[in-house]
This record gives C-alpha cells, sequence and structure tokens, in this order.
C-alpha cells in the first residue's frame, strides 16, 4: 500500500519573545478556526532556524511574529514560494480569510 500524501500546511507560525508566543498561539487558534492548517514553532530558536524549518514544512506561507510585531498587533506575511513579504495587521489578517484562501488554493494549484 503506497503512503497516504503528506496534508497540506498552509501558514507556520513563527515566533521569538514571549509576548510573541503567546499571541502566535492565539493567532494559530483564530485561523484554524477559520478553516486553515498551522504549525507553531515554539522554539525559540533563531528566527534563521524557524525559517529553515518553516521551508521544509512545505507551508504556503510563513507568519512571523517578533517582539515588534506583537507589540503593535502585526504579523509579517511571507509567501514562501516568491518570497513576497509584508506587514499586516493580526486583526486585518483574520478579516481577509476569503483573500487568504484563495491564494492558497492557488498555490496548491501551481506549485513551485
Amino acid at each position: 500500500m503506497p503512503p497516504l500524501p503528506k496534508p497540506k500546511l498552509d501558514f507556520y507560525l513563527v515566533s521569538r519573545g514571549e509576548k510573541a508566543e503567546q499571541q502566535s498561539v492565539l493567532l494559530a487558534q483564530k485561523l484554524r478556526i477559520a478553516g486553515f492548517s498551522v504549525e507553531i514553532d515554539l522554539s525559540a530558536s533563531a528566527f534563521g532556524k524557524q525559517f529553515k524549518r518553516a521551508d521544509r514544512s512545505g507551508a504556503v506561507a510563513c507568519l512571523v511574529l517578533g517582539d515588534a510585531e506583537a507589540e503593535n498587533e502585526t504579523v509579517q506575511l511571507k509567501w514562501l514560494a516568491s518570497g513576497a513579504q509584508s506587514a499586516i495587521g493580526q486583526s486585518e489578517l483574520l478579516a481577509m480569510t476569503d483573500e487568504l484562501q484563495q491564494k492558497i488554493i492557488a498555490a496548491y494549484c501551481d506549485p513551485p
């Protein structure tokens, strides 16, 4: 029997700092409720190591939460295939779930 295909991962969430880690857990819960698959890296490793794990995870996008983002309640959204990155408010991110789902579906249908 062939192995089951690995499930697709929508977001890999990296964070560093106590407040950032707390917010990342809440953000991941809200994204999961909205129907996204999310993996959180709570290793407290340097961002470089977390980004390598994000690349290996097969996720479509990476969400980055550091101390500055936690303070401003923003998140860095990085599309891993293109490398395009933008800062966005956490509440704004949650308000654009339809748009995010369309981008993720497109990424699944058109792998790099």
